[in-house]
């Protein structure tokens, strides 16, 4: 829930519980993937909903920004949680009805996007619907600094660096991504997991579009070795060693976590009325080798 007011074209305020703004992929709506689901990056990197306050603008002079103070906590445990995953823990999901949590500690997050686009490009969705042979651009950045994070909870600071073009119904999207962390122990922040996103589309059609995407995170070698002694912190002081081994056992063993996917879609009734056919091949390297998996999901989505 938020609430929002524009007193000028290039400064609109809102004040709530929504998604921080860090990169504009992340900014725009489920329903207006070309996918069925945000990449595994997300899960790292956020943007995560927070409880703040942001002033924002689209599209004005052919710029975007974005820029607001939030309270550092995650209200939901679907984005901007890998890092616990890292370290074995569970994330907290605390938007979940009947979890009695009440959202009462604050410790400030800045968060800032900023963008400049060439030509008349539609931000809202990576799929190009103009079809024209006009060169449109987008290219962003963004940054998010929690002032004193909880260690295994929250990254410290992190990077984006973004470019969305389209041209002919195709359209590329590549998003980089950098981001430190605190110890568990306390202390300096260290480098910590490194993300790339890249998505290339074809819309045949307003009613048939194809996109590839490829995404891949990498955990840095202090993060995985930070990752490994909490681990065994857990393991030597927990009252069930053998049940603490099987959740922290492995800490600290994983190296990256990729995915290549590929969608059909089909545009009945534009976004409000599709269906989703996606095909993804997993790969993860560990120490004890490179683990394979594949996917396949069929979605029918209906707004209203």
């Amino acid at each position: 829930m938020w609430f929002a007011f524009t007193r000028y074209k290039f400064a609109t305020v809102r004040i709530g519980q929504f998604k921080i703004p860090f990169d504009r992929y992340r900014a725009t709506s489920y329903a207006a993937l070309s996918f069925i689901d945000w990449p595994p990056t997300t899960r790292m990197f956020g943007s995560e909903r927070q409880i703040g306050a942001e002033m924002f603008a689209r599209s004005f002079r052919d710029l975007e920004y974005a820029l607001g103070v939030f309270n550092g906590t995650n209200v939901r445990a679907a984005h901007g949680v890998g890092i616990t995953e890292v370290y074995g823990e569970r994330p907290r999901n605390r938007s979940e009805i009947g979890f009695g949590e009440a959202v009462s500690e604050f410790h400030p997050e800045l968060t800032g996007r900023f963008a400049k686009n060439f030509g008349n490009i539609n931000t809202d969705s990576n799929s190009d619907l103009l079809g024209t042979k006009e060169l449109r651009q987008s290219l962003g950045a963004g940054f998010s600094w929690d002032a004193r994070p909880n260690a295994i909870e929250d990254l410290a600071l992190r990077f984006s660096l973004e470019w969305l073009v389209k041209i002919s119904s195709v359209h590329v999207n590549l998003v980089n991504y950098v981001a430190w962390y605190e110890p568990w122990q306390g202390g300096k922040i260290l480098f910590g997991p490194i993300g790339f996103m890249g998505e290339v589309g074809y819309r045949f059609s307003l009613m048939w579009e194809l996109a590839v995407r490829y995404s891949i995170t990498y955990l840095t070698p202090w993060l995985r070795s930070d990752s490994r002694s909490y681990g065994q912190f857990q393991i030597m002081n927990a009252m069930d060693p053998v049940a603490a081994a099987d959740q922290y056992g492995r800490n600290g063993d994983q190296t990256t976590n990729g995915e290549l996917a590929l969608a059909g879609i089909s545009h009945i009734i534009g976004n409000s009325l599709r269906v989703v056919g996606q095909a993804a091949w997993l790969s993860q390297l560990w120490d004890t080798g490179v683990r394979h998996g594949i996917r396949l999901n069929v979605q029918l989505q209906l707004l209203f």
